[in-house]
């Protein structure tokens, strides 16, 4: 085991608490507004891997007899003090509570979902609070599964009647935030595979009629003197641009129909370019494919068989 914490929830699992901050008259914006907190222990933000920006973490010093601390992160700073360094500053939570005094700024993270961007929230020392977390965080230098029935007997040996429960990996958290979605997006990709294996299909039928059509225009080529490449070029040519057509307006649809796909992505845009070429070039590269087999077809085209057919 590396480090440990206790948290009054899971990030993910817990969406947080929340409550009213006032900010001390000329501390910064000085205005009344809403945050989300949760309870915690030294080092619990340290195993979970949140980045302290300014200041510094709690501390075992910050107990019920310390002055009131808190940590809050970027977005909470940027809320009440804007452009000011939060740490030294001071807020209330409630009328008839101390002062809070800021120690620490650390980096956001989405604790809310995935697909919400990180909101102000501040870290409270669980010995000034009286209220003991209850989600206890774990890192470790081998697969934490395989610690959880050592833990689990250690937590026992000092309080045999505390119930040990929905003993998870962050991974797995990170599974079910994400069990709708990926679901949708697999749905949505059966779909584009089919989608593309009936444009492979559609563009290898147009060649094979193509082909099949003008089988007495090609013979007569061959005859004059054209060369295999150059039928193979011309008819792998007309397959890249019938797929460019469909590229180009499939471009155009998704585009105006990104909207709807926006809440299902995260850490990538709807519009996002290199998206956009990856399947612009997938595409391509499928229509060329898609017209090869016909167009190795009509560079065989015997040009007197096709003449004696004529």
């Amino acid at each position: 085991m590396i480090s440990a914490g206790y948290t009054t929830g899971v990030p993910l699992v817990f969406k947080g608490y929340i409550t009213g901050v006032t900010p001390e008259a000329g501390g910064g914006a000085g205005v009344w507004g809403q945050t989300r907190f949760r309870l915690v222990t030294p080092r619990y933000l340290q195993t979970l891997g949140v980045p302290l920006r300014r200041g510094r973490y709690l501390e075992e010093r910050d107990n019920a007899t310390a002055p009131q601390v808190a940590l809050v992160n970027e977005a909470m700073a940027r809320r009440f003090w804007g452009s000011r360094d939060a740490i030294g500053e001071r807020f209330k939570d409630s009328q008839d509570e101390p002062w809070i005094t800021v120690v620490g700024v650390v980096g956001d993270i989405h604790q809310a979902g995935l697909d919400t961007a990180p909101q102000p929230e501040m870290y409270r020392p669980y010995q000034q609070e009286g209220n003991l977390a209850s989600g206890l965080l774990i890192r470790t230098a081998v697969d934490p599964l395989g610690l959880a029935a050592a833990v689990q007997r250690e937590i026992w040996a000092v309080d045999p009647d505390q119930p040990v429960s929905d003993v998870a990996s962050m991974e797995q958290v990170l599974d079910r935030e994400v069990d709708q979605r990926r679901l949708q997006m697999l749905l949505l990709g059966a779909f584009a595979a089919s989608a593309l294996a009936l444009a492979t299909l559609g563009i290898y039928g147009v060649l094979s009629y193509l082909v099949s059509f003008r089988t007495q225009e090609i013979g007569v080529r061959v005859a004059l003197g054209a060369r295999g490449a150059d039928i193979l070029r011309a008819v792998v040519m007309r397959g890249l641009w019938i797929g460019a057509a469909g590229i180009g307006m499939g471009l155009v649809a998704a585009l105006a129909l990104t909207r709807l796909i926006s809440h299902m992505l995260f850490g990538v845009t709807p519009a996002d370019p290199a998206t956009y070429a990856a399947v612009t070039a997938a595409g391509l590269t499928v229509s060329a494919l898609a017209s090869y087999i016909p167009a190795r077809r009509a560079t065989r085209i015997d040009p007197v068989e096709a003449l004696r057919h004529e």
